[in-house]
This record gives structure tokens, sequence and C-alpha cells, in this order.
């Protein structure tokens, strides 16, 4: 039961809703840096103290991904050390999804060629964001074709399922009502 409702849970998220992406991508766009400030206690007065702000850093753009993929890998300018590390840190992001599909859908992402590797998933995702600037990194990434193929075929299964569950619980849920309203002979 735990592993059902987590995986709802994981498609819900994953799936990229409009409602979802849309309120993701206005965030990005309206706080390039946020702060997230530790609640005091209620019976406190004080402010927090600067120890307890932490800096969020900002969902990665596609305008970011570009940026550090043409430096990084296609080596159109000099890569930093910096440019370095957010490239790996993208990547891992990337390749998260890809081992959360794989674990939960059986070891392989429907529609993915046995040619597929990290590299090829970057090549599409570097099209998509060059395509669509204004999307964040994690919407791209969710955009690629394997991965949207199997969080479709996902969320497929669980309707399938739901649907399934209604239909056999139908009967038991209706037959109190279903009795009460046939007419007395």
């Amino acid at each position: 039961m735990k592993k059902n409702a987590f995986l709802c849970l994981l498609v819900c998220l994953m799936s990229g809703t409009s409602v979802c992406a849309a309120q993701t991508d206005a965030d990005a766009a309206e706080q390039p840096s946020q702060t997230v400030q530790q609640q005091a206690p209620a019976a406190e007065t004080k402010a927090a103290p600067a120890s307890n702000t932490k800096k969020v850093k900002p969902l990665p753009t596609c305008l970011d991904f570009t940026e550090v993929y043409s430096r990084a890998v296609l080596g159109n300018a000099e890569a930093s050390s910096e440019d370095m590390e957010e490239m790996i840190s993208l990547s891992a992001i990337m390749m998260g999804y890809v081992s959360a599909m794989q674990d939960i859908y059986g070891g392989y992402l429907v529609g993915m060629s046995p040619n597929d590797n990290e590299w090829t998933l970057l090549e599409y995702v570097n099209k998509l964001c060059l395509e669509y600037p204004h999307w964040t990194f994690q919407r791209a990434v969710r955009s690629v074709p394997p991965i949207r193929k199997t969080m479709d075929s996902l969320r497929d299964g669980e309707f399938t399922r739901c649907m399934a569950y209604v239909e056999q619980a139908k009967q038991t849920i209706c037959a109190p009502v279903c009795q009460a309203q046939q007419p007395l002979q």
C-alpha cells in the first residue's frame, strides 16, 4: 500500500501538470533569489537570528542549462570549475529522474533506444531548452521523450488500476443505496 501511495505521489509530482508547471515557472520568474527563515517558537518575540537564515538556490532555468551546457560540454567557451560543478549537478538532477523512472517502471524507459545514454538525454534536454528557453530545467527533463512516455505509461497504468478498483467496489458501495431505491412490491 505504501509503495502505491509513493508511486501515485511521485507520478503526480513528476507529471508536470499545467498548474504545477505554471506555478513553478511563475515562482522562478518572480523570485530569482529566495530566503527561507526557520520560524521561531510562538512564545518568542525576538526576530530569528541570522544564523537561522538560509539561502535557497532558485530552480535552474533552460537559459541556465544552455549556457552551462555550451561551455562545459560543447566547448563553445572556456568552462570554469563552477560551470563543471553546475553541469554535474544538472546531470545528477536529470539522472535522478531517469533512475526513479527505471526503478518504478522496471529497469527501462519507454521508447529509449539501446544507444541512448546520459549524453544523448542531455542533448534532448539542450534541444528542448533552446526551443523553449522560458521553461525550467526540470520541465525540459520531464519532456524528454523516453521520460515523458514512461510517465504517461505509469499514469495510464494507475488510471486502469483505479478504474478496476472502482468497478470492484461499486457493488459494495452502491448496494445499500440501490436496495433502498428499489420500489416495494
